[in-house]
This record gives structure tokens, sequence and C-alpha cells, in this order.
């Protein structure tokens, strides 16, 4: 028995901030190892997040939440709140029928779309 010590994680693990136990969530505190190779992958493997906490940058197919982590681009405007501060979710346009310019982030509506004026960044609304 550990006392309650955080479990000593070998060098191709990553060790994450809370205990399964500490944060109320069944398991027992040798879950808290977890490969490396699932830091900053888009993916919650620890209870606290912490394993998508403070990644140096987010790949190219994931998006960087105002909070830190990193998640999958597909999981953004999913209807399901992956980022801790919500950003995933925030940043989608109010009505579905509306376009999102991508660089930007502003919704314009679909009436707009190739018809010859720019409204997004780049153009990107007059893109083929």
């Amino acid at each position: 028995r550990s006392c309650g010590a955080l479990p000593v994680c070998g060098p191709d693990h990553f060790t994450c901030a809370a205990t399964f136990a500490s944060s109320g969530l069944d398991g027992d505190n040798n879950k808290d190892c977890i490969p490396v190779s699932w830091r900053c992958d888009g993916q919650k493997d620890c209870p606290d997040r912490s394993d998508e906490m403070d990644c140096p940058a987010c790949r190219a197919d994931q998006f960087k939440c105002q909070s830190g982590e990193c998640i999958d681009k597909h999981l953004v405007c999913d209807g399901t709140t992956q980022c801790l501060d919500g950003y995933d979710e925030a940043v989608c346009c109010k009505n579905p029928e509306d376009f999102q310019c991508p660089t930007s982030k502003v919704c314009i509506s679909y009436h707009n779309v190739c018809d010859g004026d720019e409204h997004c960044a780049n153009g990107e609304d007059e893109a083929p």
C-alpha cells in the first residue's frame, strides 16, 4: 500500500496531476501513469485532463482550446463540449444555416458564399 503517494511512472509514461481515487472516479492509483504517446493527443486520458494541458502546440489535425488543451478538429462544433472552457462549442455559428470562415471563425450567410464579394479573410468564402 502506498498511503496515497502517486505511483512512480517509468520514463516512457506521463504522471497525471490527480489520481483517479482523489478525483472521485472509480479506479486505482496505478492508472495515473499513461503512455507518454497519449500526452497531447487530443484525447482525455487523465481524470483531470492534465495530459492535454500545457501542450507546446497542437498538431495540424487538432484545435487548440483557450484553456490550453488540444482536441481533434472533428470534435469542434459537434454539440458536445470537450474544452474545459467550452471554447470548442463557443466558436460555432448560432445559425446552422450560416457559413463559418475557416480562418477568422466569422459566420456569414450562405447567400454571401460564392457571390463574387470576399466576406472572409483571404477570400475563403469565394474559394472553389
